[in-house]
């Protein structure tokens, strides 16, 4: 929802710098990302996994 208020806004008052496009259509693409890689680490793990993450690396294991 965030990415596309800039845009909304600049529709509505007709006012749309270049820039503020692109950032908007970034932070989109980089949050739609963000929500397909929560979506795929819910789907793939098993409901008893215990998660780590250190930096931009993600383990799982089941408990023992």
């Amino acid at each position: 929802m965030l990415p596309v208020v800039p845009i909304l806004i600049g529709l509505a008052f007709g006012w749309m710098p270049p820039g503020l496009v692109l950032l908007s259509m970034v932070n989109g693409f980089l949050s739609a990302a963000d929500v397909i890689g929560a979506i795929l680490l819910v789907l793939q793990t098993d409901r008893s996994a215990i998660l780590r993450k250190k930096g931009l690396e993600t383990w799982w294991r089941t408990p023992d």
